[in-house]
């Protein structure tokens, strides 16, 4: 994304990108691909553990092969609230 186009985009509020950045206090004149990290062979992302995965297995280090996006999903159920061991069926 080159610097011009950052510029151009805008929220559905309205508010522009650039303006968002100045909210946030950082400089918007800095958008655009960074020459440094164009250069580099390879990117690594380190994070900490959030859970018990690697401690329950005895490792201290994890490669992902893969990345999970996250995702929100609305459910509707209906029917009768009921425990399920002591409902009578009709």
């Amino acid at each position: 994304l080159s610097k011009a186009e950052a510029h151009t985009l805008v929220a559905r509020d309205g508010q522009s990108l650039p303006d968002a950045w100045r909210e946030a206090g950082l400089n918007p004149d800095l958008m655009g691909p960074d020459d440094v990290l164009l250069e580099a062979s390879c990117f690594v992302e380190l994070h900490v553990e959030q859970g018990r995965g690697l401690a329950d297995v005895g490792h201290p280090v994890a490669i992902a092969t893969a990345v999970r996006p996250h995702g929100r999903w609305r459910a509707e159920f209906t029917g009768q609230g009921n425990h399920a061991g002591t409902t009578l069926i009709p």
